[in-house]
């Protein structure tokens, strides 16, 4: 009598076991899935911020235009992204006061589906020119 209640308890035991395992498996694999996510956000970011820097760069030192920064914020996007930013853009813009501002915006790899996070970068710098004094 004592084996087949031994033997029953460690069935139940058994049982809650796999009740365990069914609901902790599926959670831990969707907290593996949201660090992913974070983790190509965090890099689809980070190069957009780049293409923001370096476009800016070439916009405001002495004798660049803006053009030159647009083009070079593009050239580091496409070059840098690899499949991280879908739908880039880049927009230049002259501000007052001889400030150049370059944004570049995308989305980021989705590996959550029919979820999309946007990502974007602003930087804004003067120009450099020469001004004669008086």
């Amino acid at each position: 009598m004592k084996s087949t209640l031994l033997n029953d308890k460690s069935l139940y035991e058994l049982g809650s076991t796999v009740v365990e395992a069914v609901i902790i498996i599926p959670a831990f694999m969707l907290l593996l899935l949201v660090v992913c996510q974070a983790v190509l956000w965090a890099e689809a970011s980070q190069t957009v911020q780049a293409a923001a820097a370096s476009g800016d760069q070439i916009a405001c030192e002495y004798g660049g235009s803006l053009s030159g920064g647009v083009s070079a914020a593009e050239g580091m996007l496409t070059a840098h992204s690899s499949g991280l930013v879908y739908n880039g853009s880049v927009v230049g813009s002259l501000l007052p006061a001889s400030m150049a501002e370059i944004k570049v915006s995308g989305v980021a790899e989705s590996i959550i589906p029919g979820m999309h996070f946007s990502v974007s970068a602003v930087r804004i710098g003067p120009q450099q020119r020469y001004r004669s004094s008086g």
